[in-house]
């Protein structure tokens, strides 16, 4: 059988399984890759082509991150924790090391660790929008319904990059088409926004470490560069996403308590255990094509995680299982 063939067979499997578009995924995918590409491209330009007074223009506006420095740039936006990953906590941890190595300290606002988070889309941004509880509790009516359509998937972290406002971010990947339906729908909303407001839906996925505030031309390119290489040996941390938050910020800095609205925590599926084994058994045969390709191999452990979580029928478990273990 051909690639192609063998491609196809797997996600009209999966998507009998789930009823989830996963070649629609790899078209997110490719326009998340391509923007982070663009991004990349243009921090090396400009940090090559700048000398230490641009670049310090430049990286002077994020001395107000993380400050109560008036105006206050004011955000309400939707997020997934990922503080709770031992494995991505030390993981940051050994990138500050090499940010202050060729930064300094004195260079760099970062994040809060007990916060790491992944934006899922910012509703709405603006200056002193004096946003308050029952705000927030419009944009929890709004979503809500919609949050609760949505089971846990995967958000793997991958790699590090530079931007060229000095914004350091880690990249991320989500193999399930929930995450993708969640933006389109905040794209259509906008009735409960306040006047005056921006919307932030990014083509990305990211985490962000922090913002750098000063540094030379050299410096900034050493640090590119570092990063450069790390990305050639890409990480994989996947953290499992079961909720979504809503919180409020002031200079990029979380200062509500957040807003929690849980996923689903099983699946629902029409399809009788005859139809679901059916499905499984023939991914599980070509698991010796698939296991060996990143991509499709984590298309199908998003979905094979969903039905060994949602406790279905003992052949099905088994199934799954093995699927597991074959990768």
């Amino acid at each position: 059988m051909r690639r192609e063939s063998k491609d196809a067979v797997i996600f009209h499997a999966l998507n009998e399984l789930s009823g989830l578009d996963y070649e629609a995924v790899l078209s997110y995918l490719s326009s998340a890759r391509e923007q982070f590409d663009i991004l990349d491209s243009k921090a090396l330009s400009f940090l090559e082509n700048s000398n230490d007074d641009a670049i310090k223009k430049r990286l002077s506006q994020n001395q107000a991150a993380y400050t109560d420095n008036k105006p206050l740039q004011e955000s309400v936006f939707l997020y997934f924790d990922l503080s709770a990953s031992i494995e991505l906590i030390k993981y940051i941890i050994n990138l500050r090391s090499k940010i202050d190595k060729y930064i300094g300290t004195d260079s760099i606002r970062y994040s809060d660790l007990k916060l790491q988070h992944s934006t899922a889309f910012i509703d709405f941004l603006g200056d002193d929008l004096g946003i308050d509880s029952e705000l927030l509790g419009r944009v929890k009516t709004e979503y809500e319904p919609f949050i609760k359509t949505l089971l846990p998937f995967n958000l793997t972290i991958v790699r590090p990059h530079i931007f060229d406002t000095g914004g350091i971010v880690l990249e991320g990947i989500v193999y399930s088409q929930q995450f993708y339906k969640l933006r389109e729908v905040a794209s259509e909303k906008n009735a409960h926004f306040p006047v005056g407001v921006q919307r932030g839906i990014h083509k990305i996925i990211h985490s962000t470490i922090g913002y750098i505030t000063g540094g030379t031309s050299k410096q900034m390119l050493e640090l590119f560069r570092c990063f450069e290489s790390m990305r050639k040996q890409a990480v994989n941390i996947p953290i499992r996403i079961r909720d979504i938050r809503i919180i409020a910020t002031k200079n990029k800095r979380l200062v509500s308590q957040p807003i929690i609205m849980p996923f689903q925590e099983t699946q629902t599926n029409n399809q009788s255990e005859r139809d679901i084994c059916f499905s499984l058994q023939t991914i599980k045969d070509l698991s010796p094509y698939w296991s060996n390709n990143n991509e499709l191999k984590s298309f199908v452990l998003e979905e094979v995680f969903l039905l060994i979580e949602s406790n279905h029928a003992a052949s099905i478990q088994r199934l799954a299982k093995e699927i597991v273990d074959q990768s």
